[in-house]
């Protein structure tokens, strides 16, 4: 892989919101390669300390010298099975299990400005 972008807009939201992130990568010249693709969010947990999560974006065969991009609504509202908290969270992007692509969304407590 030659070129990897990750972007997230907004890069602030609320527990409850959601975010919006944009991927692209562009594949060597050459032969054709298996290409996994996720993104992982270190999310915080209630006593500071993160956690890594993995969310699959792509698994496919592609040639060479070609592109790949997209778009991923990522919720954050609390679930039965993960509780948000307010925090820095890092987001990467992964190729093949080797982070090319990192951003940090800042997540606020509901009613914070």
């Amino acid at each position: 892989m030659a070129e990897a972008t990750l972007a997230i807009a907004p890069d602030s939201v609320r527990i409850g919101d959601s975010t919006e992130l944009r991927y692209e990568l562009t594949i060597r010249e050459g032969e054709s390669a298996k290409v996994r693709v996720e993104y992982g969010i270190d999310f915080v947990k209630a006593g500071g300390r993160t956690s890594r999560k993995l969310f699959l974006l792509s698994d496919k065969t592609v040639p060479g010298g070609s592109r790949i991009g997209g778009t991923r609504r990522h919720s954050w509202a609390d679930l039965s099975t993960r509780r948000h908290y307010p925090g820095e969270h890092c987001i990467v992007l992964l190729v093949n299990g080797v982070e090319v692509g990192e951003t940090v969304l800042l997540l606020q407590a509901d009613g914070e400005a």
